[in-house]
């Protein structure tokens, strides 16, 4: 099966500046019996593509008129119709934008538009109501998302009477690099981008609370607002005024390579997670829980499907409870390991587990669109 999967033209399908949908895309790719025939569709690149996935370019259309995002969806269009009918994809995956999604389905008709929620629609271009919600689910030949969460979010307020195509849930797994639980250091870890929701000035809250009275233990800080260097934000000077006063106890490292960060969450006894949004999924969930660290996270949107009862769940991620999360591993030894050894022994898709079911729901949704 000829496979387009298009991403969103903020993504970059390179080692260096993957984001989160980037590597979901080609965790789900790689252990697809489609790879080979599965092209990624996006904005053009200055290295080479991830892994040995085949890689199109496609220079936004009027993008001064249409936006990043719709200019990438006509040039891709008019792309496709260039191309002869056995040479079209049998599937178009568009991840990330609903807009999108509507666009080529609906200039692309006998073609079948599976449609992949990484976030939620009720924030996005063309399904923020009940009625573009509807139009999508009705014009697409399938709807999946990273957690059920999302396909709740999808399906608000719409009713069965509105013919709604077939919905999936395809989570997103992970291999784990270690066959035993890596030693771990007297370290705190927290990755993530630097933007209020992830949570990082209250953890930088807590941890200035705590830290000084457990003066063998270090945080590290891994993100930035953007995958360049450049000058802080308002929002990572806030953060670094609260920690500078820990001095070598903490330590703001900025962005780093994939394989720097594996090192650091292999190291560390303790991860930090505290969304203080509805967060979609959570990669960095499933990173901590593979290497068994103790994770402290929240129990917002789909990270619950994702940590289970293998990680301390905060209701309420603010500071105070972090601090309260945190004082109650560094003080009890015991305590730490149980939560060490619960998110070592957590159960969760591999990627080809996950690849598998990510091809049921394609073939679902080809086999749907030819019997509607």
């Amino acid at each position: 099966m000829r496979v387009h999967a298009i991403l969103p033209a903020k993504e970059k399908f390179t080692k260096s500046q993957a984001g989160a949908v980037a590597m979901v895309l080609h965790d789900f790719t790689t252990g697809s019996v489609y790879q080979a025939q599965t092209l990624i569709v996006g904005t053009s690149i200055s290295e080479a593509p991830l892994g040995q996935i085949a890689y199109k370019s496609i220079e936004s259309w009027h993008r001064y008129f249409y936006g990043r995002n719709f200019g990438l969806a006509h040039g891709y269009i008019r792309w496709v119709k260039s191309l002869s009918r056995t040479a079209q994809p049998e599937l178009i995956e568009v991840h990330g934008r609903c807009a999108v999604a509507g666009i080529i389905a609906q200039a692309l008709p006998h073609i079948p538009v599976m449609l992949v929620l990484h976030n939620d629609p009720r924030e996005m271009d063309g399904a923020r109501t009940i009625a573009e919600r509807t139009r999508l689910a009705q014009r697409l030949a399938g709807i999946s998302a990273v957690s059920a969460y999302l396909v709740e979010c999808f399906k608000d307020g719409l009713t069965e009477a509105a013919g709604q195509c077939p919905f999936y849930v395809t989570r997103f797994g992970m291999d784990r690099l270690y066959h035993q639980p890596p030693a771990k250091q007297k370290m705190i870890v927290l990755v993530g981008r630097m933007v209020p929701e992830k949570g990082i000035l209250e953890a930088a809250q807590a941890l200035a609370d705590v830290l000084p009275a457990y003066p063998e233990w270090q945080f590290k800080l891994i993100g930035a607002r953007r995958f360049t260097a450049g000058d802080m934000s308002p929002y990572e000077k806030q953060v670094n005024s609260i920690l500078s006063p820990l001095g070598a106890q903490a330590e703001m490292l900025g962005h780093m390579s994939i394989e720097d960060v594996r090192k650091y969450q292999a190291e560390a006894a303790i991860i930090l997670a505290p969304s203080q949004w509805q967060e979609p999924a959570g990669r960095v969930i499933l990173e901590a829980l593979s290497t068994g660290a103790a994770l402290i996270t929240s129990e917002k949107g789909g990270i619950p499907e994702y940590a289970g009862d293998h990680s301390i769940l905060l209701k309420v991620p603010n500071s105070e409870m972090i601090a309260s999360s945190l004082r109650a591993l560094l003080s009890d030894k015991s305590a730490l390991e149980n939560w060490q050894d619960r998110a070592w022994k957590s159960q969760f898709l591999t990627l080809q587990a996950a690849a598998e079911i990510m091809d049921s729901a394609r073939s679902d949704t080809v086999r749907y669109f030819a019997n509607r």
